[in-house]
C-alpha cells in the first residue's frame, strides 16, 4: 500500500512540474506577444506601410500560434486531470472493496 502512495506522490510530483512548466511557456509567449504589440504601435506611428503589412501578418501568425498553445494547454490539463481523477476513483474503489469484503469475512 506504501508503493502506491509513492508512486502516486511521484506521479502528482511529475504533473505540478509539467503544468508549471505549461504555465512558463505560456507566460513567455504572452511576453513575446506584447513586445511584438509595442514594436507595431511604434512602426503605426511612423506611417510605414511596408513594414506595418509585415508585423501584421507576424502579429496574425503570432497571435494564431499563441490560441494554438492555448489550447493545447488546456486539452494537456484536462486530459491530466482527467487521468488523475480516474486514478482516485480506482484506489477509492478499491479500498471500498477491500472494506466491503473484511465486513463480509466477519
Amino acid at each position: 500500500n506504501q508503493g502506491k502512495s509513492t508512486t502516486s506522490g511521484v506521479e502528482i510530483m511529475q504533473v505540478t512540474v509539467r503544468v508549471d512548466q505549461i504555465e512558463a511557456q505560456t507566460s513567455k509567449l504572452a511576453e513575446e506577444f506584447g513586445s511584438v504589440k509595442e514594436r507595431v504601435d511604434v512602426l503605426l506611428s511612423q506611417n510605414t506601410v511596408a513594414v506595418i503589412t509585415g508585423l501584421s501578418r507576424k502579429i496574425l501568425e503570432l497571435t494564431k500560434g499563441f490560441e494554438s498553445f492555448k489550447q493545447h494547454t488546456q486539452d494537456s490539463l484536462f486530459t491530466i486531470r482527467k487521468r488523475e481523477m480516474a486514478r482516485v476513483v480506482s484506489i477509492f474503489r478499491t479500498r471500498w472493496e477491500t472494506m466491503y469484503r473484511q465486513q463480509d469475512a466477519e
